[in-house]
């Protein structure tokens, strides 16, 4: 089946709204009922709905209380918790990954840990849940606040537990490609009282003519909420659908040494918002270009090296490209200038020309399709 669906009953939704004539959540109902609903499913104490994934990460930045001069510990293979930081004027710092896991490595944040880290973000990459356990730990003897990117990992479990629900506070995504797809959407949730209200004050939910606090007008409409309602119902199918098809190439890559899928851990629930190896082709006599060009004339849809740099060293990490006169990354607040350059998570440097990324959204008929045409690629170089 077409892992999303949208008929009947989400334009049933979308009328309810509009005849209402209350398209704004500062007094509707059904955005509430959206948080409220979420928070139940997920199992958390609150959870705010914002317009998107990025606006959810920032609230998020927001309520752990970094900001000018602090530093924030984001992953090295995607940008987006590093982006946060940045928009609220706070320093990104990158953590290295595990090779076998493509996750943010714990002994790394370590080493990263300064006097001016205020939180950790992690992301639980492609949907594989992130060592919880290990980067709690540090934050506990840090104090230290950790927020979980969950964009990829809807019902991903730790350990029995939900992702979303182990650290201090999460992000989702509702993004068209993700797992819940609502064009643009996103959530911010938290299971610590602490954090609550200043996650409602910073997504401007409340409305109010003056602020009493500093805020932000990132409020997710009724229209999106009412579909987002309908769509939770669904949600379930739509993540066991994306398992399913990534098995799909996990099976075409039986045998084969020199591809190489994500390894998940035993005490670990992927949920594959995306499908993820590497290519070690190379140690092997093949070459990544004859490969990339066998997997084009064969019509395999796969991506090969994702971003194809670590995010720091792109400009704008490096000129920067942010505020004016350079800051976040030249604040004068600053106790120490950060530099983006090579060699700063070898890991992940190493890792991210080898990536091979499929999206696991679409028919099982067509991934069946698409994973027969890698194994017959895969065959060629036998």
């Amino acid at each position: 089946m077409t892992v999303h669906t949208f008929d009947q009953q989400d334009l049933e939704a979308v009328a309810r709204v509009l005849e209402s004539g209350q398209l704004c959540s500062i007094r509707g109902t059904v955005g509430r009922a959206f948080e409220e609903q979420f928070a139940r499913l997920i199992g958390v104490k609150k959870a705010v709905a914002v317009n998107s994934g990025m606006s959810a990460l920032h609230c998020a930045v927001y309520a752990a209380g970094a900001g000018a001069g602090d530093e924030v510990i984001c992953d090295s293979l995607v940008q987006f918790g590093s982006m946060a930081a940045i928009y609220h004027n706070a320093v990104p710092v990158f953590a290295d990954v595990q090779r076998d896991t493509h996750l943010i490595d714990p002994e790394s944040v370590r080493e990263r840990i300064s006097e001016r880290t205020k939180a950790i973000i992690c992301t639980h990459l492609w949907g594989l849940p992130a060592d919880m356990d290990a980067l709690m730990e540090i934050a506990r003897e840090h104090n230290l606040v950790v927020i979980e990117d969950n964009a990829h990992a809807f019902f991903a479990e730790y350990k029995g537990r939900y992702t979303g629900t182990l650290g201090h506070m999460a992000e989702f995504s509702f993004n068209q490609g993700k797992h819940l797809s609502l064009g643009d959407a996103g959530m911010v949730t938290t299971t610590d009282e602490r954090f609550a209200d200043d996650l409602v004050m910073a997504g401007g939910i409340c409305g109010l003519a003056t602020f009493p606090k500093m805020m932000w007008n990132y409020r997710l409409n009724e229209v999106v909420a009412a579909i987002g309602l309908v769509q939770l119902e669904r949600v379930r199918g739509y993540v066991e659908s994306a398992v399913a098809n990534a098995s799909l190439y996990n099976q075409a890559l039986e045998g084969v040494e020199w591809l190489r899928p994500q390894a998940v851990p035993p005490d670990r629930r992927h949920t594959y918002h995306l499908w993820a190896g590497t290519f070690e082709g190379d140690r092997y006599g093949i070459s990544k270009e004859a490969f990339k060009a066998a997997l084009a004339e064969a019509g395999v849809s796969m991506g090969v090296g994702y971003i194809q740099i670590a995010p720091y060293l792109y400009d704008t990490y490096t000129v920067p490209l942010t505020y004016g006169r350079g800051c976040p990354m030249a604040c004068p607040l600053q106790a120490r200038r950060v530099e983006y350059k090579p060699g700063l998570c070898p890991t992940a440097e190493e890792l991210m020309p080898r990536l091979l990324l499929v999206s696991t959204t679409g028919p099982l008929e067509w991934h069946q399709e698409n994973a027969a045409k890698l194994r017959d690629v895969i065959e060629r170089f036998a």
